[in-house]
């Protein structure tokens, strides 16, 4: 189905174009590791499972006790594999906070003694490890356990079978669930844990980015920011969440604004915001931006 576009569309600057490219290119590397990873299990079981026909023949019928090893192994590669997805997202929210802070100082002149991105970007990756995503009461560490726990429980039907013969076909179901199958195919009821953990990585590398870019902007003296949609946004009419962030104003904006001597008849006041109260991604996939208006006082052009 066609996305439909957003017909008051906001052309993004080329300078935050690129930043966003760099940044989605440290996604898509990302994601191709966490995918290794969770299909690796699928593998692993596999094999796992040909050693007990190798041993017993083709129509052997595991014992309870075989098939309670089976889950055991099985428990022990998720919980493995939710290791590694935690160790390697957090290691991208690092990249993700450096490499922003670097192209922002760089944009709009902001000095290296300023920010010490080095001590920088630890501080902001732990503050959000901490920090629960909104809406839920989840950490980063405890979505990805959810998520673990929810393959377990899509595949573990599957390893309680007797029969070989049982077995194989259920091998075909859990290489699709750990894959990056569409919901809906064959095999995948719903979304496989490659998705969600993918979908994961984007949410918590763009809270990244906007807590670097909040730490920056403030640096930088930039007090007030737009919400701006993202380029492949799929237009809802005005009524999602961020549709009426971009449409709507901080409490106090213009007020503000006047206040400091800006005339408000030449600002675009639609999704304008504080920047010490500008609103928190709203949901996972997220791909808004925040984009700083620059006012004469900051002594650059609009």
């Amino acid at each position: 189905m066609q996305q439909k576009q957003n017909p008051n569309s906001y052309r993004m600057p080329e300078r935050f174009v690129r930043r966003r490219k760099a940044l989605r290119a440290i996604q898509l590397k990302q994601e191709g590791a966490l995918r290794t990873i969770w299909r690796r299990i699928s593998s692993q079981l596999t094999r796992q499972n040909a050693s007990y026909m190798r041993i017993h023949g083709k129509d052997y019928v595991l014992t309870l006790s075989e098939r309670a090893s089976f889950k055991a192994y099985l428990q022990r590669a998720i919980s493995h594999a939710a290791n590694n997805t935690f160790s390697l997202i957090k290691s991208a929210m690092r990249e993700a906070i450096r490499l922003e802070l670097k192209m922002v100082t760089l944009q709009y002149n902001i000095s290296l003694e300023d920010i010490d991105i080095n001590k920088v970007q630890y501080a902001l990756r732990d503050k959000l490890l901490a920090k629960p995503f909104p809406g839920t009461d989840l950490t980063l560490q405890q979505r990805i356990r959810a998520y673990a726990g929810k393959a377990m429980l899509n595949i573990a039907p599957y390893i309680d079978l007797e029969t070989q013969a049982e077995r194989d076909s259920a091998m075909k179901v859990i290489r699709k669930q750990m894959s990056y199958a569409k919901p809906g195919s064959a095999g995948v009821p719903g979304g496989t844990i490659s998705k969600d953990i993918a979908r994961l990585n984007r949410t918590e590398q763009a809270r990244a980015v906007r807590e670097a870019d909040l730490l920056a902007y403030k640096v930088a003296d930039l007090d007030f920011l737009h919400w701006r949609l993202g380029p492949g946004h799929n237009w809802e009419d005005g009524l999602e969440i961020c549709e009426k962030l971009a449409a709507g104003m901080g409490a106090g904006v213009e007020t503000e604004l006047i206040e400091a001597g800006i005339d408000t008849s030449t600002v675009d006041l639609e999704g304008l915001y504080n920047a010490a109260a500008f609103p928190a991604i709203p949901h996972p996939n997220c791909i808004c931006s925040a984009v700083p208006i620059v006012f004469e006082k900051h002594n650059q052009n609009k």
